[in-house]
């Protein structure tokens, strides 16, 4: 997979993520396009391929939600799930908040390391009771 990522300030205009990413399995290429009326737009297999293309004009943290939101219609499309566009919103508003504000949950992912890491070095106690 092939990535150009680097990190941006908050409210610059430049921004880059990784070329490709993969949602359930199918890959994605992720481009930036001169938008004038939208920020975002998906687009799956067709002569064109599976795309997420994000506007070119908008700051870093509007394309990490684009990303963001584009990627929801992309799985619900996948699950063959009619989501309506209000219910996308949702899910992308709460799912950013949950991962701005709580960073460590998107380093779980990252890591591949999960809450459970070392669950099970030490002596557990024995319950007492009859057993069913």
């Amino acid at each position: 997979m092939r990535q150009t990522a680097r990190k941006t300030r908050p409210g610059s205009r430049t921004w880059n993520f990784p070329q490709e990413i993969d949602i359930l399995g199918h890959r994605y290429e992720v481009t930036k396009r001169p938008y004038r009326q939208y920020t975002g737009w998906w687009l799956s297999n067709g002569k064109s391929g599976n795309q997420i293309r994000i506007a070119s004009r908008v700051r870093a943290e509007t394309a990490r939600k684009v990303l963001l939101h584009e990627s929801i219609h992309a799985i619900g499309h996948h699950k063959g799930l009619r989501l309506p566009e209000q219910a996308v919103k949702d899910l992308e508003h709460g799912l950013d908040s949950l991962l701005r504000d709580n960073p460590w949950i998107a380093r779980l992912y990252a890591t591949n390391k999960g809450l459970m890491a070392g669950a099970g070095r030490g002596k557990r106690k024995k319950k007492k009771g009859k057993k069913c």
